[in-house]
């Protein structure tokens, strides 16, 4: 069992001196049984890894109980590698003392979790750069997500914000519009455009608003998403345009009464 499956594991003396090892251990680290057996840390790694595991040890020895730590070991090309690890005390029939250990390889993992940290980083940096509203909400309303400008417009904070809807949020006409709006977009399953009024901080503006839903594998709708574009002032353009039109006309009509 210890030899086929994927974790390394050892057993050393209260010394330090290594009793067991597995054979994935002697693989991995290609050492046979002369070369490790007796052996200390210090005989078998660099000084600061060595005395990294050494006061592990010591810890597992003096707390008389299991634990866990993150460890870094090289590989024999010296390659370092991030490994987790579980170390537990025991004793022998004699009343010897021991510490025994368990490993597993994460160094992909966390250069995959450092990878998504990073593109995490990047993403929340567009959104909250970006001039428009973005928000996420799940099917019941509650929202999941908002940029810092969506932030900004309303005076919230994002938490409070987040696992609330917008009947515990915005007026209960603004906050049925939104509604109303969300489920046309989780019904149709597909993306929608409409126009939306909603008070912000300084008074009424009216944005351009495109829903989408994000869909399961399947297709069923597990969140909406939304981006907000800000089109007040081109709708206060285009209304006294429309008068400065209207206007003129009834002058000319006036002016071929006459």
């Amino acid at each position: 069992f210890m030899d086929h499956g994927l974790a390394i594991a050892w057993m050393k003396d209260e010394e330090g001196r290594h009793v067991y090892l597995n054979q994935v251990f002697e693989r991995r680290f290609r050492m046979t049984e002369d070369q490790w057996r007796g052996r200390t840390d210090a005989e078998l790694f660099p000084p600061e890894i060595a005395r990294i595991f050494q006061e592990h040890d010591r810890m597992v020895l003096v707390d008389g109980v299991a634990r866990e730590f993150p460890e870094v070991a090289p590989d024999p090309d010296g390659t370092l590698r991030d490994w987790w690890v579980i170390k537990f005390p025991f004793d022998d029939r004699a009343g010897r003392r021991y510490v025994g250990g368990v490993a597993i390889d994460v160094t992909d993992r966390k250069r995959a979790e450092a990878a998504l940290q990073v593109s995490e980083a990047q993403l929340r940096a567009i959104l909250d750069h970006s001039p428009a509203l973005i928000f996420l909400k799940d099917i019941a309303g509650r929202y999941l997500d908002v940029n810092r400008q969506f932030e900004q417009a309303f005076g919230l904070s994002r938490e409070m914000i987040l696992g609330r809807t917008d009947a515990e949020l915005f007026s209960p006409e603004q906050a049925r519009t939104f509604g109303d709006n969300d489920r046309m977009v989780l019904d149709a399953k597909r993306p929608l455009q409409f126009e939306e009024v909603a008070l912000y901080g300084d008074g009424f503006h009216t944005s351009l608003v495109v829903k989408f839903p994000l869909l399961l594998e399947d297709g069923t709708p597990y969140a909406v998403g939304g981006v907000a574009t800000d089109i007040t002032d081109r709708k206060r353009a285009e209304a006294a345009l429309a008068q400065a039109r209207d206007q003129a006309m009834d002058a000319a009509r006036i002016k071929s009464e006459f």
